[in-house]
């Protein structure tokens, strides 16, 4: 056996698994001569300096690390980037990574402990979708079909007949379906796709609306009302709030309008007050107010009455205790 002959013999053993040295001594020659071991090794460091970090040594045993059958559409020939996406999945979709286990344990492995070191994840970023209907409410999507779904809602179960499936939507930590039925009034409704009880899909199909398909393309909010025209709010930001919003934008129509070097003036385009009140403007009080429209204005310092009739009764009570 010539060397081209030994180094592709070598890399197809460790492509499919591990080696040591002595074993491919043996299986090449046949005996376990230390000469002959000495050539192996040379073999190997030949294969590791051409392939760099895809040969890998552990416990004395040499392994391949070819890129899995799946992977291979997505893969790039920089080894940064396919580990780039293997993180990604590791702090986004811990699930995902059974499927790259399967192909290649022990790279997976050590890159967990890597990137256990480096992350802490207080809640899971997303919510797991029960398999049991996903395939099928993907099928239907693609192809256009109709379904029937029974549903857990807040104190029965409903079931939405003949509804029309449009696309799944990942918002605020969980998974929903934006489906439309041409009984309602309003473009689209979300059902969260773990209270699904049970689908069924129909043979008939139908052709996507394409202003459903705008209004949901513009999603930017779980309180979203895609059946009412939009409106601007703009607010001002100071203090700590400013470095937030600068880096952050907490919708999608969020726009900076203008800037100096104690405010910011944001402008967001919402179709409900709910889109912003609590999750930004009440969170970010007091380093925000709302410069218009007045309805909102007047909403929250309603609101702000209240809470502080509340929070100076309750002082006042602990005081005469």
């Amino acid at each position: 056996m010539n060397t081209r002959e030994r180094l592709l013999y070598i890399m197809d053993r460790i492509s499919k698994e591990y080696c040591s040295s002595e074993q491919l001594t043996f299986e090449i020659f046949e005996t376990k001569n230390t000469n002959k071991k000495r050539l192996i090794q040379k073999d190997l460091e030949i294969l590791r300096e051409h392939f760099k970090e895809k040969i890998i040594k552990t416990n004395k045993k040499y392994k391949f690390l070819k890129v899995p059958y799946f992977m291979q559409n997505i893969a790039t020939t920089d080894g940064i980037k396919m580990k780039e996406l293997i993180e990604f999945l590791m702090v986004f979709d811990n699930k995902m990574l059974s499927l790259f286990e399967k192909e290649e344990p022990f790279l997976i492995q050590n890159l967990k402990k890597e990137i256990r070191s480096i992350y802490l994840i207080f809640e899971p970023p997303l919510e797991i979708i029960n398999p049991t209907f996903s395939d099928e409410i993907k099928r239907a999507i693609i192809n256009t079909q109709y379904m029937t779904i029974t549903y857990k809602g807040n104190h029965h179960i409903e079931t939405y007949i003949d509804i029309k499936p449009y696309r799944i939507i990942y918002g605020e930590g969980n998974w929903y379906l934006a489906i439309y039925d041409a009984n309602w009034d309003k473009k689209y409704n979300l059902l969260r796709i773990n209270f699904i009880q049970s689908v069924k899909l129909h043979s008939k199909t139908f052709h996507k609306d394409i202003e459903i398909e705008r209004a949901i393309e513009s999603f930017q909010s779980l309180l979203a009302k895609p059946d009412k025209k939009s409106f601007e709010v703009i607010i001002e930001v100071d203090g700590v709030g400013i470095k937030h919003f600068k880096k952050k934008k907490y919708l999608k129509s969020q726009k900076i309008i203008k800037e100096d070097r104690k405010k910011l003036t944001i402008s967001f385009q919402i179709t409900d007050a709910l889109e912003i009140t609590p999750l930004i403007i009440k969170k970010w009080m007091p380093y925000v107010v709302v410069v218009s429209p007045k309805s909102i204005q007047e909403t929250l310092c309603r609101d702000a009455e209240k809470f502080l009739e509340k929070q100076r009764r309750l002082m006042d009570d602990k005081k005469d205790i």
